[in-house]
Formats: structure tokens, sequence, C-alpha cells
């Protein structure tokens, strides 16, 4: 919507705005509860038309998509309509309510500054091995109970002593902590985490490489309990039980800072808050971060599909998704030469693929592949993995930072420059 169009609809809206009293707000917030109102300590508006409800919901979100990424990356649409209303509370008594108005609001969330924060929860399904009280990776810190209590705690000032409380089992006792989150107030900062810890998880999973059906319970949230006991009887009386224990009884992982180290993961992890990575991190990134969503769910489909969106995502130098002949050619051939060691390998991974991107295009186009079969998902993942070394080696050995650098590769290994 134009910047005319919103001016003049919310003129049209403002004045279908009728204004109460504090006694007569908790009066009418009682008998019309479906209202719309809008208060602030001096003032009480509402709106009793049901379509110029909807109207003035969609036009604050066409302000709100207006605005940059940088600022909704910043804040969230709570903070922003709470603002806006700010501005027709302030608007109500002259009826007049310009476009600057509105973009005054987005200046104001330019200049607001972010505070800092430490972030911690608990990771169920993961564990410190032996002698390991703690893991650094990159912003993050994995930790055991002690480490936390006696170091983290007191270096940090928490003064609480039933922040967590000591762990009996080995189950509860991994920690994670973002070291510094830098978000507008503590309920942006919390949204954040939580999509950090996701991305975290995943690329644990890539790190571990191991597909287990159990995977999908490791999680920073306490559903490691899940139990069901049924009983079914019929009017002979004869009686079942089914008793079902699905709970994660112990930890599927154990980590040091040595493993991490060996395989020189720990790079990896930096990429998760770095928002300055090039064209082939941020390619690698997103990738890896789908490979460990494949492994995080127990559905063949979806496991086989996160992983032909993985391999895209590396390989393909389009952003339409539209999977055309181009394409599909592109990714056999990269991943033929990525991947393979020798000439034997690269022809059998070349004539492999198009087998496996037709039961893709079945998934896609059709819903489900009939033909899909385990066996299909470690094919394709052991040649999603060699691609993803591949790339790691060719960011810092090769020094490759887009696209056209790794065109540029490929065709040096065809002999073509």
């Amino acid at each position: 919507m134009s910047n005319t169009n919103i001016e003049e609809n919310l003129k049209q809206v403002i004045n279908h705005f009728k204004e109460l009293s504090e006694d007569e707000y908790l009066s009418n917030y009682l008998k019309y509860p479906h209202y719309m109102y809008i208060t602030n300590k001096e003032k009480c508006l509402y709106i009793d038309d049901f379509d110029m409800i909807e109207k003035y919901n969609r036009l604050v979100q066409d302000c709100w998509q207006n605005l940059s990424n940088k600022i909704i990356d910043k804040i969230y649409y709570g903070i922003y309509l709470s603002k806006f209303n700010d501005l027709i509370l302030d608007s109500y008594n002259s009826k007049n309510i310009k476009i600057n108005d509105i973009q005054n609001i987005e200046k104001y969330f330019e200049k607001l500054s972010l505070e800092n924060f430490t972030m911690i929860t608990k990771l169920y399904g993961l564990c410190l091995k032996s002698n390991n009280i703690k893991i650094e990776l990159g912003d993050y810190i994995i930790c055991d109970y002690a480490y936390f209590q006696n170091n983290y705690r007191h270096f940090h000032n928490m003064i609480t002593n039933d922040f967590f409380e000591k762990p009996n089992i080995m189950l509860q006792n991994c920690y994670l902590i973002h070291k510094n989150i830098n978000a507008i107030n503590h309920q942006k900062a919390e949204f954040i985490f939580y999509n950090k810890i996701e991305k975290f998880i995943n690329l644990i999973l890539y790190c571990c490489h191991n597909i287990s059906d159990e995977n999908n319970k490791i999680s920073y949230k306490d559903n490691n309990i899940n139990i069901s006991y049924i009983i079914s009887n019929n009017k002979k009386n004869d009686i079942k039980t089914n008793f079902k224990n699905d709970s994660i009884l112990n930890p599927l992982y154990e980590l040091s800072q040595s493993f991490f180290e060996k395989k020189n993961y720990e790079r990896l992890f930096k990429y998760i808050d770095n928002e300055n990575l090039n064209e082939i991190e941020h390619k690698l990134s997103i990738a890896i971060d789908w490979i460990g969503q494949s492994m995080r769910t127990n559905n063949l489909q979806q496991r086989f599909t996160f992983l032909n969106i993985a391999l895209e995502t590396l390989l393909s130098n389009k952003v339409s998704g539209i999977m055309d002949y181009s394409v599909t050619y592109r990714l056999r051939e990269y991943s033929a030469f990525l991947a393979a060691d020798n000439p034997e390998q690269r022809s059998q991974i070349f004539d492999k693929l198009p087998k496996l991107y037709n039961k893709r295009s079945q998934i896609s186009h059709q819903g489900q592949s009939h033909q899909l079969k385990l066996k299909d998902y470690y094919d394709l993942i052991d040649i999603v993995y060699k691609v993803t070394d591949r790339y790691m080696k060719l960011v810092t050995d090769e020094e490759i930072k887009t696209i056209k650098d790794l065109d540029n590769y490929i065709k040096s290994l065809k002999g073509l420059i």
C-alpha cells in the first residue's frame, strides 16, 4: 500500500474511534470485550465497528512490513504496535495524522540502543564427557551444573540461589550459555536466544553425524518425559493394558572440547552469530542447519527433502527455487567434482543424483514418493557431507568467498581455466 493510501485510511479509521473515561472503560470492556481498545494513563479510545477494527489491524501490519529488515530484526511486532497506538492516542483530538508521523516511529526505533544479555538454559539429551566441565564454541558455553554454580554464576554476580536446581541425574546436567545477545529488552533477547538454540542443536547434530530416532528429543524444553498408560476394556471384561515409556533416559551424546577442535568445527559455531559472513560461508551455515534439521525428524520424506534443500543451498546459483534442467545438471556436476576423490567416484555420483532427485520431485509435486527408501537418505547424506567438508576446506585453503569463485574453481578442476 502506498504512503498516500496509508495516510488516507488511517484518517478514516481515526474518525471511528470513540473516547471513554477510565470508569467507562472498565464497564465497557466487561460488556464488550471484542471491541478494540487502546489506552494510556490519560486516555482510552475504542472502536466498535468490526470492519474498521480489521482495517486498522491491516494498516498496522502494512506499516510494520514497510519497515527495514534491520528494524524488524531489532524489535518485535508487539512493541511496534504499542508505539503505533501511542501515535493514534496523540493524534486523536486533532484527527490529523501524516505519513511523516509513522516514519518517525521507525526513526525512534533506529535510535533506540540495545542492551547486552547473557542467556542460560538447560539442554536435554547432551552431556559433557569425563572431566570436561565446559566447552567454549564461539559465543556459546556448554557446561555442567558445577561450572555454572561455582564459576559462571559468581563471576557474573548472579545472586539468586534457586536459578537452577542441582541435578540428580546426568541427563539434567548440561547447560547452554550465550555470552552476548544484543536486544532491545528481555523479551526480544529470549526470542533471539530460542532461534539460536535451534540452530545450535542442528549444528551439534551435524558435528556428531549420527542418525538416531531419538535426536528429536534433544531440546532446551523439559519434554524428556513422555509416558502413556492405556487401558482398554470390552463387554466381555477382557482388560488389556499398554504401557509405553518414550522418555529419553540418558544423554544421547557426550561432548568434549577436543572433539570440536579435532574436527575444526569450532568456527562453524561462530557462523550462528556472525552477520558479516561472505556468500559461501552464508550458504554453508544455512545448509548445515538444514542437515541438522534432517536429523531431528523421524519422517523419512522430510529427512530426504531437508537434505536436498541443503545441497541446493550449497551449489545452486539461483534464488527462485525453480528446479529446471540447468539447475539439476549443475547440482550433479558440482557434487561430482566436490564429493569425489577420483574419476570413478565422480561418475558414480553424477549418475546417482538424477535418481535421487527424481524422488525429490515426486515428493514436491505429488506429496510423497512410494519409491523412497532409507538407503536413498543414506546415499544422499553421504554426498552432502562430502560436499560440505570440501566447502569448509575451500573457505580456508582456497579462500573461496563467492559463487563466482566456486564456479571458477570447478572450471579449474575441469581443466577449462
